[in-house]
């Protein structure tokens, strides 16, 4: 989904230690909650997904998972302290627990992601907002783009809470993502292959803020496609025949993710003269071809996805 969320409100009072995480909720607004004590029916935004763009400049798929996304802190960020670094990794082992028991294949850790959930949890803290666009109107999105860094659809979820030591900070935030069915979707997602998670300390306000980035990597699977004649008609006065060829196109997965098929090349050769291309820059199913009786006519459809990938040849060879 690429529609912006609307922050809903939510606030608790209660005159006890602070704990619960608020997600996807306004910092400023929200009241303290008691240690161990969860809101009946908290209300909270969907976790923001979107996808990339169809077709990624073949330079961006470089960059995933490379070094190229390492190079993402800006001049003076500071580097988290182990504490945070381990509270961070204690985050990342939560979420690949409950992968694990819901099937999902596992995630990798990727330092460039956790660089911009770095980034995204201290853009909040330093100007005082919680949501996932910044009142410039920039989102985590505009920063992979920036980044160079290829992928094909993406989620952010954040959180915070008052939870005193940044391990249990993990633990909750993670309980509480897992416990938002929008946030659990998005934390559980097969399409996914890495992940980015990261949290700042808020002095002015005792509050841990989280970030949480989940990319699924461009697609470079190959489409392929299979071509077949469906009808010969009888041979005209002309010396021709009317003649309709059929294709199914598919973009499989595999191992990663698949954009779908964007559309096909169909080209046809006479005998041995030159390939001639008929279709091109449509999906379509099939194509209605005028062919010279008694010649031998080859003809080939190639697909493309939507991510730019080229399929191979699929071919057919008759005698109308």
């Amino acid at each position: 989904m690429t529609s912006r969320p609307v922050p809903a409100r939510l606030a608790v009072a209660v005159a006890v230690s602070l704990s619960l995480a608020f997600l996807l909720t306004p910092s400023a607004t929200a009241a303290p909650v008691a240690e161990g004590v969860h809101p009946s029916g908290p209300v909270v935004d969907r976790a923001w997904t979107t996808t990339g763009p169809s077709i990624p400049d073949p330079l961006r798929l470089v960059a995933a998972g490379d070094a190229a996304t390492l190079h993402l802190a800006a001049a003076g960020d500071a580097e988290p302290s182990d504490v945070e670094r381990a509270a961070e990794v204690r985050a990342l082992a939560l979420v690949a627990d409950a992968r694990t028991a819901a099937g999902a294949p596992a995630l990798r850790a990727d330092p460039g992601l956790a660089a911009i959930a770095r980034r995204r949890a201290a853009d909040m803290r330093d100007h005082g907002y919680f949501g996932h666009t910044a009142p410039d109107g920039h989102t985590v999105f505009d920063m992979l783009d920036a980044a160079a860094v290829a992928w094909a659809s993406g989620a952010e979820v954040i959180g915070w809470n008052n939870v005193s030591t940044a391990d249990g900070s993990a633990a909750r935030v993670v309980a509480d993502w897992l416990a938002s069915p929008s946030h659990r979707v998005d934390l559980l997602s097969p399409d996914s292959d890495r992940i980015g998670l990261a949290s700042v300390f808020d002095p002015a306000t005792g509050r841990r803020i989280w970030a949480g980035l989940l990319v699924a990597s461009a697609d470079r699977n190959a489409p392929v496609a299979s071509v077949r004649v469906a009808v010969i008609g009888p041979r005209e006065p002309s010396g021709f025949r009317a003649v309709t060829v059929a294709w199914e196109s598919r973009d499989d997965p595999g191992t990663g993710i698949a954009t779908g098929v964007r559309d096909v090349t169909v080209q046809v050769r006479v005998g041995a003269a030159p390939w001639r291309t008929t279709l091109q820059g449509a999906a379509g199913s099939h194509v209605h071809l005028r062919l010279p009786a008694g010649r031998v006519v080859a003809i080939r459809v190639r697909p493309r996805d939507r991510a730019g990938n080229l399929g191979a040849w699929a071919s057919v060879t008759i005698r109308p």
